[in-house]
């Protein structure tokens, strides 16, 4: 069953932010999981929007997004990160067609920084 990882993030830092983002491909690329969406300019159908990106991950089992998540690159992240911007990262396990209940994957509070 899939799962996925949305942030919201809100720069602080902007030119420190760029430098993070050029190193999360790096960081990204042998996760096993794909990048749905990254728009810093997302249409806000309602409510307010107070961040400057959205970035949406897949990942084919929830596993495979806790090992991401808990990996020692995804780790020494937040050291880079903290300076540039500020996050929340939420978790959505899929829906699986062969049950009539949601999937839920939990393995912890994913952080906000």
């Amino acid at each position: 069953m899939s799962a996925y990882v949305v942030a919201q993030l809100r720069f602080t830092d902007e030119a420190a932010y760029r430098r993070y983002q050029r190193r999360f491909a790096d960081v990204f690329a042998g996760s096993g999981g794909k990048l749905l969406a990254a728009d810093e300019a997302p249409i806000v159908l309602e409510g307010k929007w107070a961040s400057n990106k959205l970035v949406i991950m897949e990942f084919d089992r929830c596993e495979t997004a806790h090992e991401f998540l808990r990996s020692p690159p995804i780790r020494r992240y937040p050291k880079i990160a903290r300076p540039a911007l500020r996050r929340s990262r939420f978790w959505c396990g899929g829906f699986s067609t062969s049950s009539k209940s949601r999937g839920a994957c939990l393995f912890g509070a994913i952080s906000a920084s």
